[in-house]
């Protein structure tokens, strides 16, 4: 499966439950123009908290450990970048409140390993979050720190409207 069989995939699941833009462009604080794969915003009724979100979907070739920690690095460039395109306009000049991964290793497999789970605590700090589908219910749900922060059949976890999504930033 290539990384363009794997977006519709993601996105087919992701769309009952939040607005898409695809190919959305941003700014980063250095000045270069980047585009995410997706911003999702979350739709009415689907107790997530409210915000614009970046999505980003990679293939195959993040199932490595360097592709895995190149995909999560462009994670980190997102969280630090503006919206700046013109069929986002409402949102111009806001920050990601995350920026969730979805990679198809973590989408197939997650459920059974565990290895990732302290880098998933690592760049939750980062304002990063994993997409994934748990197999067993087959539903798409989103983690956070390596913990369960949303899913189709839960909704967000009970300190998720009050979770700090305000960016740390020196000593911790």
């Amino acid at each position: 499966m290539t990384e363009a069989d794997f977006v519709p995939i993601v996105l087919e699941q992701v769309r009952p439950h939040f607005h898409v833009a695809q190919e959305v462009w941003m700014k980063h604080y250095t000045g270069k123009a980047i585009r995410i794969d997706a911003a999702i915003k979350p739709r009415a009724g689907c107790r997530f908290p409210p915000g614009v979100y970046g999505l980003e979907i990679k293939g195959p070739r993040a199932s490595s450990n360097g592709g895995y920690s190149r995909a999560v690095a462009q994670c980190v460039d997102y969280v630090n970048a503006t919206f700046d395109d013109d069929r986002f306009r409402l949102h111009n000049g806001e920050r990601p409140q995350f920026v969730f991964l979805a990679t198809l290793r973590r989408w197939l497999w997650a459920p059974k390993e565990k290895e990732y789970w302290q880098s998933d605590r690592i760049i939750g700090r980062l304002n990063v979050g994993i997409v994934t589908m748990v197999n067993l219910r087959n539903e798409l749900r989103i983690e956070l720190c390596g913990e369960r922060f949303w899913s189709v059949t839960d909704g967000a976890r009970s300190d998720a409207a009050t979770f700090n999504r305000k960016r740390k930033v020196g000593s911790r």
